[in-house]
């Protein structure tokens, strides 16, 4: 055990004979390792400081660094620091310890107002200083989490269009990109984390859109939202080409309708044809709703049974010639008639009738005509008829007398 502890450089190796064929087994032996001058060449290359591979020019980084834009509080924090990073991955190992101080203080100098005060009070003079220091005042402070929570939640509304919702899920989408960007130190993990959430954001857009475009969009397999976007640009395309298809012939049959002339179906015509004309039906949904005509004219009197006799009925026909009567007494008013004198005009026509042969109507219905006219009962029409008859026999007699 001591002559291995005290001889720590020797190595146990096997030797093997020479002569294969030879019923010799191999045996080990110890021997003692000199330094070489290879392992001398390693170690003065690694005790060697690196050297630049090759320093860019000043000019060149000048105009590197006025690539980089300006930084305002409230602007965009992750564009600023991308492009900062972008920068420094490109001059990585080929910058002195100088020109890292100048490439360090022009990027402080492209921070402004208020940001430059936080820096300089926080004595942030390396880069990743001036990067956490800036995410931590005027970074998005939501969580990785809370940030997929919200992406997940987004729905179309209503009263919303689908571009404006289109956008909502993309800025929900960027806000999360650019804060697993932003803390994610693993280059492989970002990757990972991009390609699940942007199928996330996929998944968010086709589900929460409204009907008729989520039918329409699952019969695609699409990679991003934008295709979905434009998915929904060709669907909205397509439904007024159509529309004006429509249109278009609606108003073309509507125009043949009414110019086409009525033809006769008759062999003559169309002798090659057989067959009889098939009937076209059409739907009575479209057919306006006419209201259903009067059984009747409106203007036709209805016809009531009365059980009172017409003037016809009770006088007959007017022989007397048609004259004009005189208008002028229409406005005068009525003067009252008596019983005597209604008596009387009724005699007198009676004779005239019996003078031209006219139909003669009976004294009953005479009565009756009278009595339900004035309301007068039958017995004073009697009297009335008698003292009318018993004048005109006084004035027969009264010429006789004289003589």
């Amino acid at each position: 055990m001591n002559s291995d502890s005290s001889s720590s450089n020797d190595e146990l190796f096997l030797e093997i004979p020479n002569d294969t064929q030879s019923n010799k087994k191999p045996t080990f032996r110890k021997f003692k390792l000199a330094p070489s001058k290879m392992n001398n060449l390693n170690s003065n290359v690694v005790n060697k400081p690196t050297q630049p591979i090759h320093v860019p020019d000043k000019n060149k980084i000048q105009l590197l660094m006025q690539a980089i834009p300006e930084y305002f509080p409230g602007n965009n924090l992750s564009i600023f620091i991308k492009e900062v990073d972008n920068l420094l991955n490109h001059l990585r190992d080929r910058l002195t310890p100088d020109l890292q101080y100048v490439v360090f203080f022009s990027i402080r100098s492209k921070i402004k107002e208020d940001a430059r005060d936080y820096i300089a009070y926080a004595n942030a003079t390396q880069w990743t200083e001036i990067r956490t220091s800036l995410l931590r005042k005027y970074g998005d402070q939501r969580s990785e989490e809370l940030l997929e929570a919200n992406l997940r939640q987004c729905v179309q509304n209503r009263n919303e269009n689908y571009s404006d919702f289109y956008t909502r899920v993309l800025k929900a989408f960027n806000d999360l990109i650019q804060i697993i960007s932003l803390n994610a130190n693993d280059p492989n993990l970002l990757i990972y984390k991009k390609f699940t959430y942007n199928q996330l954001a996929l998944k968010t857009f086709q589900i929460g859109l409204l009907e008729p475009y989520r039918s329409y969009l699952s019969n695609f397999q699409l990679n991003t939202i934008e295709e979905c976007l434009n998915k929904c640009y060709f669907y909205d395309n397509r439904k007024q080409e159509w529309e004006y298809c429509e249109f278009i012939r609606r108003s073309h049959n509507n125009s043949n309708n009414n110019n086409k002339p009525i033809r006769h179906n008759s062999p003559l015509q169309n002798p090659s044809r057989t067959f009889p004309p098939q009937t076209s039906y059409q739907s009575s949904f479209n057919k306006p709703i006419q209201a259903r005509p009067f059984q009747r004219p409106i203007n036709k009197p209805i016809q009531q049974n009365s059980r009172y006799f017409t003037n016809r009925q009770v006088f007959g026909p007017d022989s007397r010639p048609n004259t004009k009567t005189n208008t002028d007494h229409i406005n005068m008013p009525r003067r009252s008639i008596t019983v005597d004198e209604l008596i009387h005009n009724l005699v007198d026509y009676f004779n005239q009738e019996k003078q031209n042969n006219g139909p003669l109507i009976p004294l009953t219905a005479v009565h009756a005509r009278v009595s339900d006219a004035l309301k007068i009962d039958t017995k004073t029409i009697s009297n009335a008829l008698r003292r009318h008859q018993n004048q005109d026999e006084n004035k027969e007699n009264e010429p006789q007398r004289k003589v």
